[in-house]
């Protein structure tokens, strides 16, 4: 039955092709076509997208559609071009111009994702992925406050948006605002209370106001909730270090790394905890194990030891 449509709106394309298509035909085919590749034939989706680009070259959605579909076979240039010539043609294009901004991200093109997202912002496209990009490419640009302002306009727009608050929590607590970012913390826990990352980003956050023994509590919680979920074993850690408990602490990072083996600043952290108890042999064994993973010292003291001990 599908197919039988697919021939008749594929001969009313054919017979339309020199004279302007009318809207509701293009959006028949191209909905049909993306139901054929959703059915797995991606050439066929890939002639009707073609020939419908070719018919009506003003109908954008045939060049957005395939671009998307090159990108879910990991055709990424082909992808960009595809979304390009739709943004050529129509600079306002907000789906396109998301597309590609997220693919630009992907591949750390994140100067290209900026120019992309902060148009989208300007425009006023409200997605929630929008507001999270855009204000972490921010917050990478050292444009901390800006970042925060975007956040905002995110939990204006939607109500309830547990990861805007966590987000934003994130940036606070980036400017030591740690009061501020435990209120916004704890509001993205009251939204979705079964999330353990929420609980683990809490329990960092209170680890730096000085109080261990709740932060230990939001670890306990968020294991609770999962108990695979790698970082919150690396904050106990921390947490169990600061209150001299090294046994667990030293067991808590041995998870974290169990859990996750490429898992860098749990390595870090746990030379730094060897170089706190006189360990200088384990210390530069975990701590070279982590800058080779591709973590960096925050800490010129920890660095001058790694460089006078370790290399």
């Amino acid at each position: 039955m599908k197919l039988f449509i697919y021939i008749i709106l594929f001969s009313i394309l054919s017979s339309c092709a020199s004279k302007e298509v009318k809207c509701e035909t293009c959006d028949k085919i191209n909905d049909n076509a993306v139901v054929i590749f959703q059915e797995g034939d991606t050439a066929k989706a890939l002639a009707i997208f073609d020939s419908l680009s070719k018919a009506k070259p003003d109908y954008l959605s045939s060049f957005l559609n395939k671009g998307y579909l090159l990108e879910q076979l990991g055709e990424y240039d082909s992808a960009l071009y595809y979304y390009s010539i739709c943004i050529d043609k129509n600079n306002e294009f907000m789906n396109a111009l998301y597309n590609r901004g997220a693919l630009h991200q992907k591949f750390s093109n994140n100067n290209l994702a900026y120019e992309d997202y902060l148009k989208l912002y300007e425009l006023g496209y409200e997605k929630k992925a929008l507001f999270l990009d855009l204000s972490q490419l921010l917050h990478d640009k050292g444009e901390t406050e800006k970042a925060i302002e975007v956040v905002n306009q995110g939990l204006k727009t939607y109500d309830k948006f547990s990861f805007g608050y966590d987000k934003k929590a994130t940036f606070l607590m980036d400017q030591k605002k740690f009061k501020d970012a435990y209120d916004n913390q704890t509001i993205a826990i009251n939204i979705k209370p079964q999330t353990a990352a929420y609980y683990n980003s809490r329990a960092s956050i209170l680890n730096n106001m000085k109080r261990y023994n709740d932060a230990i509590e939001d670890c306990k919680k968020a294991i609770s909730i999962d108990s695979l979920y790698p970082y919150t074993y690396n904050t106990l850690g921390n947490s169990y270090e600061i209150i001299d408990s090294i046994k667990e602490s030293l067991y808590m990072y041995d998870k974290a790394i169990k859990l996750k083996p490429d898992f860098a600043i749990a390595f870090l952290n746990k030379g730094i905890l060897f170089i706190n108890i006189k360990d200088t042999v384990q210390a530069c064994e975990y701590i070279s194990a982590g800058i080779n993973l591709g973590e960096v010292f925050s800490n010129n003291e920890y660095n001058e030891f790694y460089l006078k001990n370790c290399k």
